[in-house]
C-alpha cells in the first residue's frame, strides 16, 4: 500500500465518520423521542459518538484501500457490519439500543458504515495529486493507521467492561 493510499483512506474514513456518525446521531435522537426520554443535545456527548465512527470508518477505510482490488463498494457492507456489531456488543454501547425496533432504526447507519467509507476513500484517492510530497501522504495517514490500534482497544476495553474487570462508568 502506497502513502497516497493510505492518506486517501483518512480522508475518506474521517468524511465517512461525519456522514454516518451524523446519521448516528440523529437514529440516536429518534431512539430518545420513541422512548419518551427528555432529548438534550450534549455536544460532548456527540463528539464522543463521531470519534467512535471515525475509529471504525478510519479501520473499514484503510481496509478498502488494501483489499479493494476486484470488490465492489457494496461488498463493504459486510465488514462494516462486522465492526459495528462488534463495537455495539462487546462495548456499553449495547445498553444503548435495547429493543429490536431500535436496533432498526441503526439499520442503514450499519448498512452505511462500510460503503460510505469505501466510496469516499475511492473519492479521495482520486482526487489526492500523484505528485505530491511523500512526506505529507505519511503524515496524513497517520489516523487511519492508528485506527487499527485504537479500534481493537476500544474492544478490548468493551470486553473486560463485559467480563465486569473495568466499571461501566455512569452518565
Amino acid at each position: 500500500m502506497t502513502a497516497r493510499a493510505a492518506a486517501a483512506a483518512t480522508v475518506g474514513g474521517l468524511g465517512a465518520a461525519l456522514i454516518v456518525g451524523a446519521l448516528a446521531r440523529l437514529a440516536m435522537r429518534a431512539i430518545a423521542l420513541l422512548r419518551g426520554d427528555p432529548t438534550n443535545f450534549s455536544i460532548f456527548g456527540t463528539v464522543g459518538i463521531l470519534i467512535t465512527f471515525a475509529l471504525m470508518t478510519l479501520a473499514l477505510a484503510l481496509s478498502y484501500a488494501w483489499w479493494s482490488r476486484g470488490r465492489g463498494i457494496a461488498f463493504w457492507a459486510l465488514p462494516g457490519l462486522a465492526v459495528f456489531l462488534a463495537v455495539l456488543f462487546i462495548t456499553p454501547l449495547r445498553q444503548e439500543l435495547a429493543a429490536p425496533s431500535e436496533l432498526l432504526l441503526f439499520a442503514p447507519v450499519v448498512l452505511a458504515l462500510g460503503p460510505v467509507a469505501a466510496g469516499l476513500t475511492t473519492l479521495a484517492a482520486r482526487g489526492l495529486p500523484v505528485a505530491a510530497s511523500r512526506r505529507g501522504y505519511q503524515l496524513l495517514a497517520v489516523p487511519a493507521v492508528l485506527s487499527l490500534i485504537a479500534l481493537p482497544l476500544l474492544l478490548l476495553v468493551g470486553a473486560l467492561q463485559t467480563a465486569g474487570v473495568i466499571g461501566v462508568p455512569a452518565d
